[in-house]
């Protein structure tokens, strides 16, 4: 094996603890129908995917099947750095391309291999179980929506001439491309590619040498339930439905531009009118968390008129969730397609560049385009979706008196189209619901810093009342011996940024919840997360999954993909190793995911998979989480 790549096998199989077992031939879902010979397994995922039953080149479900280096179409003797084909080719995605896909060439040109964000759909809505099926150990998917399933079986991978690891890992390419990113620049790594990997132990969609043998689990088709997706105008602006949960259309062009491939406009953040020099914003050192529809702070809204806006953070995680997107060229003019998985109806968001000053960087290669919510600094930082040509993210951290531009949205639909989360009335211009609970308490609808039920707030660590990016001073309580912090607008998020008589809730408060409701996964708005639904009066509460940062440095934040619901209560206790001084408790709503367990016995943790796991739990002070209100 060559000595460069054996440090990922190696990694990996550190974290290896334990591999549980089941009863050989455990039973799967017959299939739903087949496709050229090859039959697939209909999970009832959102997109509409079908799922093939086995890899390809095999012929059962336990069965590894053939290895192909990235980008091959057929397996050879041996997987050497120098018999690659691919090594250093500048091919991006390959889903459906015969040039490169083996799933297409080998099965049909309505097969092809999946891409990132359908692993990322079959995680997420299946329950993954590591077992035994007739000899070969592997995780046993299944859905969470129609409780059918498939199998994808431990491959190892080839090095050389003979497949390694066969019991122990999994490694299935998908379709895409590795980079790395620097100062808003993408690099690209043609050596390596997209590999979804596993063990008992973990799982991650990250990269390996394209010149490897590994597997290939193909997919076919998306739903197009859509039957009429709509286009059309509003004040002579053209709009486009892409079939998204929230029923928001995207416009086809950029304020001030004539057509889609124009990048238009530049505007500093909360500003509706572009400068000869961008340096600072009017709402630099504002705290003003959302300026959508406002028509002095929103640019979309000030050109186009009241029905326009600017889009939220939120808006650009369901395009980006919900569409298939590529870095593309159109009429000459470079940028990023998406194309959506609900109807084949697409928009294409030109490469801008951003001003700093006086000087247009990046134009032509990357785009920059401003979301209508703060950043991690509210006060200097806003939200935008920045692209260039390996990919694109949401982030939270640009200078908001840079340059970007500016693609609208509106929301000039049937209300039915969008789900509004039920209240009951509202304290301080901020609403609860009455889930009938026995203490008679009242939960908000949506978390500190969010204005609505889908959006996901801002983290705290426990018992500050500034966010994690906020650079004002902070309490650093661990080490404190403080053991409640519940209503102290010192320490309390809830009551120190809402007033009133909110608050954060209590260990028992969260428990109270847990006993008295039904939790199910749900979207609301295109936001993944869990709808918990009263057992008394039939109303709910939605906890968006907002993810947490264990790092304590504000840099490592879990991906929305891995189901992690957490959030604050007021109180601290005394936990395995660590006394309530360092300890916050919260609840933890998660989903699909294997954790580690303290073993009293043992005196040890125990890695087990749990499937969707809920809990009040302790943990480090110095962990950001949501905050969710409640009022007495």
């Amino acid at each position: 094996m060559n000595t460069n790549f054996r440090y990922i096998i190696i990694l990996l199989l550190a974290n290896l603890l334990f591999l549980s077992s089941e009863a050989n031939g455990q039973n799967l879902s017959p299939a739903s129908g087949q496709i050229n010979g090859h039959q697939w397994v209909d999970l009832g995922l959102p997109s509409g995917l079908k799922w093939a039953t086995c890899n390809v080149g095999a012929s059962t479900p336990e069965d590894p099947g053939d290895y192909f280096a990235y980008g091959e179409v057929s397996e050879k003797d041996s997987y050497v750095f120098n018999n690659s084909i691919n090594i250093q080719k500048e091919i991006r995605h390959i889903s459906g391309k015969s040039e490169y896909d083996a799933a297409t060439v080998q099965w049909g040109k309505e097969w092809r291999i999946p891409t990132y964000h359908e692993f990322d759909e079959l995680e997420f809505n299946c329950r993954m179980e590591w077992t035994t099926i007739n000899g070969r150990n592997g995780y046993k998917l299944t859905s969470l929506i129609n409780g059918a399933s498939i199998f994808l079986p431990a491959t190892g991978l080839v090095d050389g001439t003979e497949p390694e690891f066969t019991q122990e890992c999994g490694w299935y390419w998908y379709s895409g491309i590795y980079h790395a990113q620097a100062n808003y620049q993408n690099i690209e790594r043609p050596q390596y590619a997209p590999s979804f990997t596993f063990s008992a132990e973990s799982r991650y969609r990250g990269f390996n040498a394209r010149y490897l043998g590994q597997c290939i689990r193909p997919v076919s088709g998306r739903n197009r339930h859509v039957e009429n997706p709509q286009t059309g105008t509003i004040t002579g602006h053209e709009w486009v439905d892409l079939g998204l949960p929230s029923g928001t259309r995207w416009a086809t062009c950029n304020v001030g531009a004539s057509s889609p491939t124009k990048p238009g406009k530049h505007f500093s953040w909360g500003e509706t009118a572009s400068k000869s020099s961008y340096t600072t914003s009017r709402l630099s050192e504002m705290d003003v968390e959302d300026i959508a529809g406002n028509p002095a702070y929103d640019a979309a809204t000030a050109a186009w008129g009241k029905n326009w806006r600017m889009p939220t953070e939120e808006n650009f995680r369901e395009l980006t969730r919900y569409c298939d997107f590529e870095y593309v060229v159109i009429d000459g003019v470079k940028g990023m397609q998406f194309t959506s998985y609900q109807n084949n109806k697409s928009i294409f968001l030109p490469s801008t560049g951003y001003m700093e000053g006086t000087t247009l960087n990046l134009r032509g290669t990357n785009g920059f385009y401003w979301a209508s919510t703060t950043g991690y600094d509210s006060n200097t930082g806003a939200h935008g979706y920045i692209f260039g040509t390996a990919g694109g993210e949401v982030s939270g951290g640009g200078d908001k008196g840079y340059g970007y531009c500016v693609r609208p949205v509106t929301d000039n639909i049937p209300m039915e189209a969008k789900e509004i989360v039920p209240y009951d009335g509202e304290i301080g211009g901020h609403r609860w619901v009455d889930l009938g609970l026995p203490s008679g308490l009242k939960w908000a609808t949506y978390n500190v810093g969010a204005t609505s039920a889908e959006q996901l707030g801002r983290l705290f660590k426990w018992g500050e009342i500034y966010d994690v990016f906020d650079k004002r001073p902070k309490n650093n309580l661990s080490k404190k011996p403080i053991r409640d912090i519940q209503g102290n607008p010192a320490y309390d998020a809830a009551r120190a940024n809402w007033g009133g008589t909110w608050r954060l809730p209590s260990e028992e408060d969260f428990q109270e919840l847990i006993n008295n409701c039904t939790i199910a996964f749900a979207y609301i708005c295109g936001t993944r997360g869990f709808k918990l639904t009263s057992k008394i009066n039939g109303k709910y509460v939605f906890l968006p999954e907002a993810g947490c940062d264990r790092s304590g440095y504000q840099e490592v934040f879990f991906d929305l993909g891995w189901g992690n619901c957490e959030y604050w209560s007021s109180t601290s206790k005394d936990i395995y190793l660590y006394t309530y001084e360092d300890v916050g408790v919260s609840l933890s709503i998660s989903q699909n995911l294997s954790i580690m367990n303290w073993d009293e016995e043992k005196k040890a943790y125990d890695n087990r998979y749990v499937g969707k796991l809920i809990k009040i739990e302790g943990g480090p002070r110095w962990y950001s989480r949501a905050i969710r209100p409640v009022s007495d």
